[in-house]
């Protein structure tokens, strides 16, 4: 996984306009990246900025050369991301680290009027690894207008948008043939957004299960990254907590956080999950918010709930006294 942070109390030349007032990037050893890599401290001036944008993402389920011919990894192709770089409450290097963490891809244009409608729209990749091997069991594309998701236009799978465009344009038999046994894999969609995270921090004792890949990115960029919060944000792509994931992530303390609907529906079902799977480190919030709404649009509308008291760290052995 590649992540980096911006050097700190020191200032070198900007290779665009040579003020000494650009700062650099440097990796979590400390290492620096090529000089090209950072930031004009100034925006009003000369403005210039470069930020890493290739996302590593390497998989045996559907293999990268066929998401290659959909997706770029380039991450300012992406309307979610830029639809939240103008909100203040985001630090943009967060944003950025975000989307590299979670693997977010970005469909891009490939002269296919089906695929095409989708263009900029944010892939988002159900990941995880069996047998040491990475595997993408789901890929779902959702365009947006701004953070909201565009009604007019139902989310669909990549494998799908691959076979769009081997139909149309590539008509290659063994990708035809890859496709169809990806379909009929029994472990496909077997679990959450963001799951890949769980072998990349092991240590982390808790994890936050939300209803969308939006609300998994928004929290993590607001709430903090999982070595920061403890804490890792999972989305399940619907709002059926299904419960043959859940096995998946019982040795941890799993916090529930479904969207607001009438009466409570999503809440109770939750709850009724947890229990009936006998998963005794769970606590389920009531966000207290109209119907419709999720944890992303609180934290939009500067409304953010406190999950840190919820959260148990790893040196405590008992959960907080109020559970």
């Amino acid at each position: 996984m590649f992540m980096w942070q911006f050097e700190k109390n020191k200032k070198h030349p900007c290779p665009s306009c040579g003020k000494n007032t650009y700062v650099r990037l440097m990796d979590n050893n400390g290492n620096y990246l090529p000089i090209e890599y950072g930031k004009w401290d100034r925006y009003d001036n000369c403005g210039y900025r470069k930020y890493p944008t290739k996302i590593n993402l390497s998989t045996d389920y559907i293999p990268t050369n066929l998401i290659k011919y959909v997706c770029t990894s380039n991450i300012f192709k992406n309307d979610l991301l830029n639809a939240l770089l103008i909100y203040p409450i985001f630090s943009q290097a967060k944003l950025f680290k975000v989307f590299e963490l979670y693997r977010v891809f970005s469909i891009k244009k490939t002269g296919n009027p089906f695929i095409d409608a989708f263009e900029n729209s944010p892939v988002f990749f159900f990941y995880e690894k069996i047998n040491n091997k990475p595997l993408i069991s789901y890929g779902q594309v959702i365009r947006y207008q701004g953070i909201k998701r565009d009604k007019n236009h139902k989310p669909t799978n990549i494998s799908k948008l691959i076979n769009y465009y081997n139909e149309h344009f590539l008509k290659n038999d063994k990708i035809a043939l890859h496709l169809k046994g990806y379909e009929e894999k029994p472990t496909k969609r077997e679990c959450y957004f963001g799951h890949h995270l769980l072998s990349e921090y092991p240590n982390v004792s808790n994890v936050i299960v939300v209803e969308s890949p939006k609300t998994a990115i928004i929290a993590t960029a607001y709430y903090g990254l999982p070595n920061e919060i403890n804490a890792i944000f999972l989305a399940i792509g619907g709002n059926s907590l299904k419960q043959n994931y859940l096995s998946k992530i019982a040795h941890k303390r799993i916090i529930a956080i479904p969207d607001s609907s009438n009466g409570n529906k999503f809440l109770n079902d939750w709850s009724e999950v947890l229990i009936s799977r006998s998963v005794a480190n769970h606590v389920v919030i009531d966000i207290h918010a109209p119907a419709g709404y999720d944890l992303a649009d609180l934290i939009i509308e500067k409304k953010p709930i406190n999950i840190h008291n919820y959260l148990i760290n790893n040196d405590k052995k008992n959960f907080f006294s109020n559970f």
